[in-house]
């Protein structure tokens, strides 16, 4: 249910394109290994918390989670060739997550469900 309540962040992006973006890189993950997909398509929470998730995400729940900037580069030239249009990333070997929170700040992290290979 809060998937489909946040279908919009989808819809926020000038919907055929961003559309086309995630059907073409979809496809492409059988051609390139190391695409994970959408972050949205990545995370669960419970409903209660989808206008936090919505907040706190914003458009960065369509960036596209791939293994490193290798994987990135390559889908980026693909989608040039292509034509198709852009996409942003999050290389999980490059991310380094912050342990420093202010006290009483929660994290997004917090509120969500998601496989412990992105911890």
């Amino acid at each position: 249910e809060a998937r489909e309540r946040l279908g919009w962040l989808r819809a926020q992006a000038p919907k055929s394109a961003m559309s086309k973006v995630i059907e073409y890189i979809q496809a492409l993950k059988l051609e390139i290994p190391g695409i994970h997909g959408p972050l949205i398509d990545l995370i669960s929470f419970s409903e209660e918390y989808a206008k936090a998730v919505e907040s706190a995400g914003g458009t960065r729940l369509i960036y596209i989670v791939v293994d490193d900037v290798d994987t990135a580069i390559k889908v980026v030239e693909r989608l040039k060739k292509a034509n198709v249009g852009r996409a942003s990333f999050i290389p999980l070997k490059e991310i380094r997550p912050s342990s420093h929170l202010p006290k009483g700040l929660i994290s997004l992290a917090s509120l969500v469900e998601y496989d412990h290979l992105y911890e």
